[in-house]
């Protein structure tokens, strides 16, 4: 009869306990839940601002490589060369570079005194502004680049 009693004298103290440490394992649960989607979403920006500095300096690196492209801008100084690049479309990444003709003027390690001929050569400068980006989740970057191309004096 004794065991009756104090069963009687608790009250249901034991449902209460496990009610509380529920409650406290669910705040646990959500907030771990949460700091994990919240690293999701860090690590997805990073990645997409990796893409999107890439995507750039490529579209930068190609319009400096064609000499057809600098050829164009040479023979037209007044005017700026636009470039666009669908890179990734299925992540709608897109990149676009601009290039400018700045000046010529003397090579790195010229005389400013060197004759008019074989020995003599001019250095073209030119400036790419390289842009990318992802419409969707509006990740974007710029990068500009200044470029010097040696050629024979005229």
């Amino acid at each position: 009869m004794q065991n009756l009693g104090s069963l009687k004298r608790e009250g249901g103290i034991a449902l209460l306990m496990a009610l509380v440490i529920i409650t406290l394992l669910s705040v646990v649960g959500v907030s771990a839940m949460r700091g994990a989607f919240l690293e999701r979403q860090l690590v997805s920006n990073a990645v997409q601002a990796r893409d999107v500095f890439q995507a750039a300096e490529s579209a930068n690196e190609a319009a400096l490589n064609s000499t057809q492209t600098l050829t164009e801008t040479f023979n037209a100084p007044d005017q700026v060369l636009v470039l666009d690049a669908e890179i990734r479309t299925n992540i709608g990444l897109k990149s676009q570079s601009t290039v400018r003709f700045v000046g010529e003027g003397n090579a790195t390690g010229a005389s400013l005194n060197a004759m008019q001929g074989a020995n003599s050569f001019d250095a073209l400068r030119f400036v790419v502004e390289g842009v990318a980006r992802i419409d969707s989740v509006h990740a974007s970057r710029r990068i500009d680049q200044g470029a010097t191309r040696i050629v024979p004096a005229n």
